[in-house]
């Protein structure tokens, strides 16, 4: 169109023009998140299948009454559906909420008995996650050991809020503490 009305510029040109300086975009796109999933009463997720870079995608709307994100990532997993709840935080959390979400699976009994702690433990991000994991004699290439604590990771970072739903599930908000404040990194605290 604009080659049509008499402007010299490449396809590539008018990409670069688009894309350039979204880092205020990115990060009032992450403010949004962080505020609907802290005061909504309720929020709303859906996905769909996409095409991006020649590769499926899957592209997740979250949203309440006030806000709405989307967020297009390779994985339709409820590990990756969790990292996107939680926005730009990676931390992780082993309190009585991932524990409680362990119990459901009962082949893990034995693994979460050596995990329980009297103190709540919360790791920055995945790094001193595993490495706590491993300490604790966890093999950390087993797939989908790693998968299931994740998850209670994860879950363990969302205070639990009021019931929602038919069968008795909680909506978990993100209310983070400062990761300075709240990470565990072995010898540090």
């Amino acid at each position: 169109m604009l080659n049509g009305i008499g402007i010299d510029i490449s396809k590539r040109q008018v990409v670069g023009l688009l894309t350039k300086g979204l880092d205020g975009l990115v990060a009032e796109d992450t403010a949004v998140l962080h505020a609907g999933m802290v005061s909504a009463p309720h929020v709303t997720v859906d996905d769909t299948g996409a095409r991006h870079a020649h590769d499926n995608f899957h592209t997740t709307q979250i949203g309440g009454e006030h806000f709405t994100v989307f967020r297009t990532t390779a994985s339709k997993s409820r590990l990756n559906f969790l990292s996107l709840l939680r926005g730009s935080y990676h931390d992780y959390v082993l309190n009585d909420a991932a524990f409680d979400y362990l119990h459901g699976h009962p082949s893990y009994m034995a693994l979460t008995a050596r995990l329980r702690a009297p103190e709540p433990r919360r790791f920055c991000n995945q790094v001193p996650f595993l490495e706590y994991l491993a300490r604790k004699g966890v093999d950390i290439f087993d797939k989908a050991a790693i998968r299931i604590l994740g998850e209670a990771g994860i879950l363990g970072f969302y205070p639990p809020s009021r019931p929602c739903g038919r069968d008795g599930d909680h909506l978990r908000r993100c209310r983070p503490v400062s990761c300075r404040q709240s990470c565990f990194v072995p010898g540090s605290h």
